[in-house]
Formats: structure tokens, C-alpha cells, sequence
């Protein structure tokens, strides 16, 4: 990367971080923040923390994770980080105090009901057999989607095409759906695919 590129990437970070953040970019090596740099597969992850604390969690995982582009979004406490790492492991295991947490993302999609629903039975199939019980949980950011038929009609489809059985209580597998406006993720999820860390104030 020429020097002008990482110059602009420097103003670019400047104009998003509190002055503490900028103050310490001068002392820092230039962040990957806005490119990638993989030989693997990438993966899309979601990333949420305090509000107040989103910037030191932003610089957190840009320094546990070696190849990364994290995006952030307008959404106050959570942004996108795609990699190609075992980013659930790496940040995991990384000392931090400001990541709440971790968790992929297998599919994005426009946030249209049929396309989710679509992308839900298509990971579903993939990732639940029928012994297994499952729940559909559904959280809505700036969209007209309503949270509650989003997940009535996944559960629905789930049941019927792979004849599983529905456990709000205690699900082996949760379909996750986040709707962040105009765009949706989806997930598949088991227990150890969603990573917790301690928010240190």
C-alpha cells in the first residue's frame, strides 16, 4: 500500500475517532480498518459493545485479528468485521476490555421477507438435523419488518421442510435474524458460536 492510501486511511480513521483515538493513531501502526488481506475464505462477523465504548472495541479486534476490514455501521454499539480467521478463537483469546460480544454471520441479504426467509432454511438445512430442537430470534433495526412474523413464518418453514421441533426455552440451534435497515443478516447457531466477553468500564 502507496503512502497516499495510508494517508487517507489515517484521515478517514481521524474523522470517526473521539481525540483520544486520534491523539494515539500518531503513535500507532496505520489499522487495517478499511481493506483485507487474505488467503482465506473470508467470514462476516457481528461485533456489538457499549455505545460509549464502541471505538476501543473497533481498535480491539483490529489488533486480535491480523487480516481484517471492520465496517462500521450507523447502528451505535455494533459494527461488521469480515476475516478470514478464526475470528471467535483470536478475540477470544485476546485480552480485551471493550467487546461485548461475537458472532458469525452466514448469510446477508436485502431485508425483504422471502429473501430471509430463503437464506434461513438454506443455512437451516446445513446446520440442523431433525433430532435437534431450534428458535428463531429476530431483532429489528430501523426496518418496517415486524420481529414477530419474521420469526413465525422461519419457524414454520424450518418445521415443515426438515420436520424439526421448536424450543423457545432451550433450543439446541438458534436461527438468528438482525436486521439492520435495508440489509439482514442470518445465522445458524450452536452454543459455542457466540463468543461473551466482559465489558471492562
Amino acid at each position: 500500500m502507496d503512502n497516499s492510501r495510508k494517508a487517507a486511511i489515517k484521515r478517514q480513521i481521524v474523522l470517526f475517532m473521539p481525540p483520544i483515538h486520534a491523539f494515539a493513531l500518531k503513535h500507532m501502526p496505520t489499522p487495517q480498518l478499511f481493506y483485507i488481506v487474505s488467503h482465506n475464505p473470508p467470514m462476516l462477523y457481528i461485533v456489538t459493545s457499549p455505545v460509549s465504548r464502541q471505538y476501543d472495541a473497533m481498535w480491539e479486534v483490529e489488533w486480535a485479528l491480523s487480516e481484517c476490514r471492520i465496517e462500521k455501521t450507523k447502528f451505535r454499539g455494533l459494527f461488521l468485521v469480515e476475516t478470514g480467521e478464526d475470528a471467535l478463537k483470536k478475540i477470544g483469546t485476546y485480552p480485551t476490555q471493550a467487546v461485548d460480544r461475537v458472532f458469525p454471520i452466514h448469510r446477508m441479504v436485502k431485508s425483504d421477507l422471502a429473501l430471509i426467509e430463503n437464506a434461513a432454511l438454506e443455512i437451516a438445512v446445513e446446520r440442523i438435523v431433525p433430532e435437534e430442537a431450534f428458535a428463531v430470534r429476530c431483532r429489528n433495526r430501523h426496518s418496517s419488518l415486524d420481529s414477530q412474523e419474521v420469526e413465525r413464518t422461519l419457524g414454520a418453514t424450518i418445521v415443515k421442510t426438515i420436520g424439526c421441533r421448536v424450543n423457545l426455552k432451550s433450543p439446541d440451534k438458534v436461527v438468528r435474524v438482525e436486521i439492520l435497515g435495508g440489509r439482514t443478516g442470518v445465522s445458524v447457531l450452536g452454543s459455542g458460536d457466540v463468543l461473551k466477553k466482559v465489558v471492562v468500564y
